[in-house]
């Protein structure tokens, strides 16, 4: 199996129902997914990729014409449309994505500020460290990374103090996360401590990692402008 990225866009119903059919079954279930199957179509063409799915990262407009809530340009669709279009992703798949992240517009004085962000030798040289540390960790277990831990794993490497537990309590509370969305949140803060070089997780990295859950549908309120990228590393 390869170990390599998926990166799929969630737009266009026939290539949507083509690769991620479990997206749209009432019953939630994953199953090519979980087969690490992949089945692309193309008109009269079917191609089959069997995977090992370490990371996927799905993208998707936030309605059919693209403006949603855009502050520019005045969408076309209405809230019904929107709305069937998103709910294309159901709770169970949305369930098992660690990141979801909302991309606005960008503005034109962000795309000519002559200000350069962090290099991208800096972002590897981090990542490669947080990697080492994870190897490290898990030398003696069989496992590779973060998102391969299990229940077990998680309470043993994922501890928190008081204080992040009263927030986790909270957010399973008033998000209604599931205990795989709450494993899954553990294990992206216990991601989010290791790139910091920290030993232990934070509260802070715990509120990290909050936030990246899902909360609603986009159609619930006017974001502006976005363009949702969901971005998992899944364990299933």
């Amino acid at each position: 199996m390869n170990r390599r990225p998926v990166l799929s866009k969630l737009d266009g119903q026939r290539a949507f129902r083509a690769w991620l059919p479990a997206a749209r079954l009432r019953s939630g279930t994953v199953f090519p997914l979980l087969l690490a199957d992949g089945r692309m179509k193309r008109d009269l063409h079917h191609q089959r990729y069997p995977f090992y799915l370490h990371l996927l990262i799905l993208y998707m407009n936030p309605c059919p014409c693209g403006y949603f809530g855009d502050p520019v340009k005045e969408c076309t669709c209405n809230l019904a449309i929107v709305s069937r279009y998103q709910k294309r992703l159901s709770s169970p798949l949305l369930d098992r994505i660690d990141i979801h992240i909302d991309v606005p517009r960008v503005e034109y004085d962000k795309l000519t500020d002559d200000r350069l962000g962090e290099p991208a030798e800096a972002i590897r040289a981090r990542v490669e460290k947080a990697r080492r540390i994870q190897r490290q960790r898990f030398a003696d277990t069989g496992l590779s990374c973060n998102a391969d831990m299990g229940p077990a794993e998680v309470r043993e490497y994922c501890k928190i103090d008081e204080a992040a537990r009263s927030l986790l309590r909270a957010a399973m509370q008033q998000l209604q996360m599931s205990a795989r969305a709450l494993h899954r949140v553990l294990k992206l803060a216990r991601t989010i401590a290791d790139l910091a070089g920290l030993e232990n997780i934070e509260t802070a990295h715990l509120a990290e990692a909050i936030q990246y859950r899902p909360r609603t549908h986009m159609w619930a309120h006017q974001s502006a402008g976005v363009c949702p990228t969901i971005v998992g590393i899944p364990d299933w």
